[in-house]
This record gives structure tokens, sequence and C-alpha cells, in this order.
């Protein structure tokens, strides 16, 4: 159940933040993407996650209630307030060294750390997943939307 609001109330959030990026004025340096493209993009994407979030919560319940009424539905995961910290600790890092070792090396780095936060072993799958991400989100966001992110001072 608690999926199921959490969901709900993140559709509610990224209906008010898309509603938000309307109000976002052209200006005679917009390019064909123009200054609401990112912010639009990003709305769609919580939207698609929160969807995603409410559906899942609403196959658990239909399933709870098919296999054991009186369980509860909290499953083996708990989320706790160290853990959401824990996460704003990691994003905070990646603000930090983006300006450094730049976009592609951050976020390598940035999905590398998470997935052992999550706790995936650290191995040479890793690291070449998070290469291929930090190159991935690198060809979506520079040279498909044409979104600066920080060089770097290696490059």
């Amino acid at each position: 159940m608690r999926d199921v609001a959490a969901g709900g109330v993140l559709l509610l959030v990224a209906a008010l933040y898309h509603f938000e990026t309307l109000r976002i004025s052209q200006s005679s340096l917009s390019d064909e993407v123009g200054p609401e493209g990112l912010p639009r993009l990003l709305a769609i994407g919580l939207a698609v996650v929160a969807g995603l979030i409410l559906v899942r919560g609403i196959a658990a319940a239909v399933r709870l209630r098919r296999t054991e009424p009186a369980a509860d539905s909290g499953g083996d995961y708990v989320a706790s307030l160290p853990r959401a910290l824990g996460f704003v600790a990691i994003g905070v890092g990646y603000i930090l060294v983006a300006p450094v070792v730049g976009y592609v090396i951050g976020a390598a780095l940035l999905v590398a750390v998470v997935a052992v936060y999550e706790g995936v072993a650290p191995t040479w799958r890793v690291a070449a997943v998070a290469a291929g991400a930090g190159c991935l989100f690198w060809a979506i966001f520079v040279k498909l939307l044409g979104t600066e992110q920080p060089a770097g001072w290696f490059f």
C-alpha cells in the first residue's frame, strides 16, 4: 500500500513540476530544444517512474489479497533516514567531483558508487557498466540534447 501512495504522490509532483516548466520563458538565445526541454524530459521521467511504482504497488496489493489477506505488504525492504542520507551524500559527492574529473568520469563514478552502496560486489563488471553508463549519459545529454556538462580539469 505504501507503493501506491508513494506512486500517487510522485505522479502529482511530476504533474506540478511539468506545469511549472510551462512557465519557463523563451529567450532570443533559445535553441531548438528550448530552455524547458530538459525540465520537461525530467518531468516525463519522474512520471514514468511514479507510474511504475504505482503499478507495482497495485500488483502487490492484488497479489497479497489473493494469497494472505492478513499479511503485511512491507516486504524485506526497509527505507530509513540514514539510508536516504547516504544517497544524498553520494549526490553531493558527485556535485563536488564532477567539475574536477569531468562529466563522463563523474557519471561513471556515480553509477559505480550507487551500485556498491546498494550491495553489489565491486567487480570489473561494475566498472564496465559504470563506464558504459558514463559514456551513454554523455552521448544523451551532451551530444543529443546539447546541454553543457563539466569538462573537468583533466580534459
